[in-house]
C-alpha cells in the first residue's frame, strides 16, 4: 500500500502527528508532499547493514526527526554529516517474557530430557537468518563430541525459506535432534518435537490438517513464547544484518544465555559482558528496484 494510500489517508484526516515505523524504501516520496512539513513527523526505519541504503542518505536532510533502532544505524549516520539522527530502541512487555519456575515441567511435556542441552534460534526464516551455518555448525560438534545430548530449537517456519530439511540431510544429521515448533491453527496449542511436515494433525484437538510451523499468518501468544525460551539452555542468533532482532532481547529476559553476531544491531549486544560474540565476516545486503 505505501506511499500512495499513506498519503491519501493523511490529506484526508490530517492528523498532528505522523510516525512512520517500517523499512525506509516505503516512505519514499513522502517527504516531498506538501503536507510534510506543516505536521510534525517522524520516521522509525530499520537501517541494519552497510552501506546505507542510498535512498536513505540522499533524504536524509529532508527528515528532521530520523530514528533508527541501532547505535549501529545512529553511528554510521553521524560518520556520514546526519548528525540529527537518533537511536529509539524499540519497546518491550515485560510481564510475559522472564525466567518460569517450572522449566522440566516444561520440557516433560513436550518430550525434553532432563539432561538434554537445548540450543534455541528465533527467527523468520529468511536469507539473513543463517540457519544453514548453525546446523553445519552443529554437525561439526556432533562429530567431534559423538556422546552429546544437545539438540536444536528452531522456532520458524520450515516451510518457506531455507530448506532446513535439507541442510539436516547434507550435514549428515539425525532429524530427532532437531526441533520444532508445531502449532495448531484449530485450537491455537503449541508442541515441541522433530519436524513432521506441515498440515498434520494436531495432537491435541485432533484437528485435521491444522499443525503447522510458525509463520506470518500463524504463531504462538506471548504466554507460549515464554515458556519456549524459558525450555532453552542456551540461545543463539547467527545472522548477517538486523535492525533490532527482538528475540535476542525476549531470550535475555526470560534468563537464557546469549551468542549472537558481532555485527548491525549485534555490535551493540555484543558490548554487554554477558553476550557471547559470534565472529563475522562481512555480509552486503543487496536491493533489486522495483521501478
Amino acid at each position: 500500500y505505501g506511499h500512495f494510500y499513506l498519503n491519501e489517508i493523511i490529506t484526508k484526516e490530517k492528523p498532528d502527528i505522523f510516525i512512520g515505523a517500517n523499512d525506509f524504501w516505503a516512505f519514499n516520496g513522502l517527504y516531498d508532499e506538501p503536507w510534510w512539513n506543516d505536521i510534525n513527523c517522524a520516521l522509525w526505519t530499520t537501517i541494519d547493514s552497510l552501506p546505507i541504503y542510498k535512498d536513505a542518505l540522499a533524504n536524509a536532510g529532508k527528515i528532521e526527526n530520523f530514528w533508527v533502532w541501532s547505535k549501529f544505524a545512529e553511528t554510521e549516520m553521524h560518520r556520514l554529516g546526519h548528525k540529527h539522527v537518533k537511536t529509539i530502541h524499540g519497546a518491550f512487555d515485560t510481564n510475559n517474557s522472564k525466567p518460569l519456575p517450572n522449566k522440566q515441567e516444561l520440557r516433560a511435556r513436550h518430550g525434553i530430557a532432563e539432561d538434554d542441552f537445548v540450543v534455541g534460534f528465533v527467527f523468520r526464516n529468511q536469507v539473513r537468518k543463517l540457519v544453514g551455518t548453525l546446523l553445519e555448525g552443529y554437525s561439526i560438534h556432533k562429530k567431534l563430541n559423538s556422546k552429546t545430548k544437545c539438540k536444536l530449537l528452531l522456532h520458524t517456519s520450515w516451510a518457506t525459506g531455507w530448506k532446513i530439511e535439507d541442510f539436516i540431510e547434507e550435514f549428515g544429521i539425525d532429524p530427532k535432534d532437531v526441533l520444532a515448533t508445531h502449532v495448531c491453527s484449530s485450537c491455537g496449542g503449541y508442541s515441541i518435537k522433530p519436524y513432521e511436515g506441515e498440515d498434520k494433525k494436531c495432537g491435541l484437538c485432533g484437528g485435521v490438517n491444522t499443525l503447522v510451523t510458525p509463520n506470518t499468518n500463524l504463531g504462538v501468544d506471548d504466554g507460549a513464547m515464554a515458556e519456549i525460551y524459558n525450555m532453552m539452555d542456551f540461545y543463539v542468533h547467527p545472522v548477517t544484518s538486523g535492525g533490532l532482532e527482538m528475540p535476542i532481547v525476549e531470550a535475555m529476559m526470560c534468563g537464557v544465555p546469549v551468542a549472537t553476531s558481532n555485527y548491525a544491531c549485534g555490535k551493540e549486544y555484543c558490548e554487554q559482558d554477558f553476550v557471547d560474540n559470534i565472529d563475522h565476516t562481512t555480509y552486503r545486503e543487496f536491493f533489486v528496484s522495483l521501478s
